[in-house]
């Protein structure tokens, strides 16, 4: 019988007294063509995958996962294979957390048109943002994992969107520290009660903040003065969005700097316009998703978020999610759907899945 999914909760009364949910994930009892397409139907939440030449003895996975409050703390045995993720099909699904692993066996490397770059050796954090492009190559490994909802740790950073396929050496304090936390945790996750779990989220963020924010790369707008301006920078915009003043000249005279300058501290974004324009977007893609806002038509959500036409929208949407505004609304209705029918479906059934899907 497959085993691939189990999700259990004990205690009765207050669920603050609970322990927390635990969902299984296993392959050993599945033949190697069932083990594969279950596989590829579960990891399907994040990535598109591609496993890698596998022996007479077919492809096997194992997840042990934990619901911690709202973090999810997955230990993982799998079999070697490609990870990706397109822009499009982060615009698809709307998933934008962050993917945290340590490889404990085996490694991940980045791969892009030039081929695969540096891996990570034992003990090295490799961080994925699932609202970026992916494009990894792992080999069979065993690696603790911590999905992170974007809304929890991006606050917490200084650069929140330059974390994208990164290697964080092991041996440095504050990652040698985050990683020995996880650790702990799992050793305790299957005792842990819901109250528990709600104690110790903060905490883990804040290592995981930590070990981030200490090991940032110096190339982009995060060292020193330029590392302050730009995040107030990034706070004002944001605050004063979808404002249409929210040009080069009006912030560069804002802060008191060139508009060369400015272009300067977001060249990372292909500038500030370009970043404001992403910024537009990402709201008008949530308020595409947004249940809430299905009576809305495009066109008024077109002008919500500084668009003057739906037309001009449609253009700037699709080539940066390679989706229109339609196709999302379109999804958007369908997930509504589809969670009116989860609703009556076994409890155990693609639990794992299901939560990092919800978060």
């Amino acid at each position: 019988m497959e085993k691939a999914n189990t999700e259990q909760a004990a205690g009765n009364g207050d669920r603050s007294r609970e322990t927390v949910l635990r969902s299984v994930f296993d392959t050993r009892a599945l033949t190697p063509k069932q083990a594969l397409s279950s596989w590829y139907e579960h990891i399907d939440v994040m990535f598109d995958v591609r496993v890698n030449e596998v022996g007479s003895d077919g492809f096997r996975a194992h997840l042990d996962a934990f619901m911690l409050d709202d973090l999810v703390l997955v230990d993982a045995r799998v079999g070697g294979q490609s990870y990706d993720r397109s822009r499009r099909r982060a615009g698809r699904d709307g998933i934008d957390h962050y993917l945290l692993q340590f490889y404990r066996s085996g490694s991940v490397a980045r791969r892009d048109e030039k081929g695969e770059r540096t891996r990570t050796r034992p003990g090295d954090l490799w961080v994925s943002d699932l609202g970026q492009p992916v494009m990894s190559l792992a080999e069979d490994a065993e690696m603790l994992n911590l999905i992170v909802p974007r809304r929890l740790l991006s606050p917490l950073l200084k650069a929140p969107d330059h974390h994208a396929m990164r290697i964080l050496p092991g041996d440095t304090p504050l990652v040698a520290l985050f990683r020995d936390h996880l650790q702990a945790l799992l050793q305790m996750a299957p005792s842990m009660t819901n109250e528990d779990a709600a104690r110790v989220s903060a905490p883990t963020l804040q290592l995981a903040a930590a070990a981030l924010n200490g090991s940032a790369e110096r190339e982009d707008v995060t060292e020193g003065v330029e590392a302050a301006l730009g995040g107030a920078i990034c706070r004002y915009v944001r605050a004063h969005l979808p404002g249409p003043d929210m040009t080069r000249e009006h912030v560069a005279r804002h802060f008191g700097v060139s508009v060369r300058k400015l272009d300067y501290l977001f060249a990372s974004r292909d500038g500030f316009a370009s970043w404001v324009r992403e910024e537009r977007l990402a709201r008008a893609h949530e308020a595409l998703r947004d249940h809430g806002q299905l009576h809305l038509r495009i066109e008024d959500i077109a002008n919500a978020h500084g668009f003057s036409h739906k037309a001009n929208l449609g253009r700037a949407f699709r080539a940066f999610y390679g989706l229109t505004p339609g196709q999302v609304r379109a999804m958007a209705r369908e997930r509504l759907a589809e969670a009116g029918i989860a609703q009556a479906e076994s409890p155990t059934h693609s639990a794992w899945r299901r939560w990092i899907a919800a978060m």
